[in-house]
């Protein structure tokens, strides 16, 4: 059975489409990107494992090579996303259109990369705002392709490690749920409590 927007999957209790994400009591909101040589063809992803997944552990192509966490202001997280409009392959408005970021949700991964019943935010930049998300948002980043390739290591040396276990290793970072204003629930397209 195809989930719906506002379901949730039971046996979990998750619902189908949240933000998670490692966050710190300070200012910034720590998440995870993709790229290439150029910061400026942004692609954001939130979930550390999808991210992984995504890249092949920065062995899949030569396009996706690198594996960033970066650090936004929360203040410029919730900008962002205040800015989006979700695509699934569907035909956007004009208004749409004219919105420079692009959100999808995509399936959460297990720590063997097997998709789980709920999704995993993916929020795509446009040129138009690029410049600004590298130049002003983007408080710090990290090159953590060593770490994703380690993560790959441990999981093909014990396929039975558990998200827990890659924590307290290092090799996954801790996310919680990132919690967004009812505004930014409905752009989002998130379930309304």
């Amino acid at each position: 059975m195809q989930a719906t927007e506002a379901s949730q999957s039971p046996a979990l209790g998750v619902p189908y489409r949240q933000i998670r994400a490692q966050t710190s009591k300070a200012i910034c909101l720590f998440s995870f990107q993709i790229f290439t040589d150029d910061l400026n063809q942004a692609k954001l992803v939130l979930d550390d494992l999808d991210d992984r997944y995504r890249a092949g552990y920065s062995y899949k192509d030569m396009g996706q090579s690198h594996i960033l966490a970066l650090k936004m202001k929360h203040e410029n997280f919730h900008q962002l996303l205040a800015s989006a409009c979700v695509t699934h392959g569907n035909q956007l408005s004009e208004e749409e259109k004219m919105r420079p970021v692009r959100v999808q949700w995509d399936p959460e991964r297990t720590p063997a990369l097997e998709p789980l019943p709920y999704r995993s935010i993916q929020i795509g930049i446009s040129n138009r705002l690029s410049k600004k998300w590298v130049n002003e948002w983007v408080v710090n980043i990290e090159d953590v392709t060593a770490r994703a390739m380690a993560l790959k290591d441990a999981l093909d040396t014990d396929k039975s490690l558990a998200l827990e276990d890659l924590v307290v290793k290092g090799l996954v970072p801790r996310e919680e749920v990132y919690e967004v204003s009812k505004e930014l629930r409905q752009i989002l397209k998130m379930k309304l409590e």
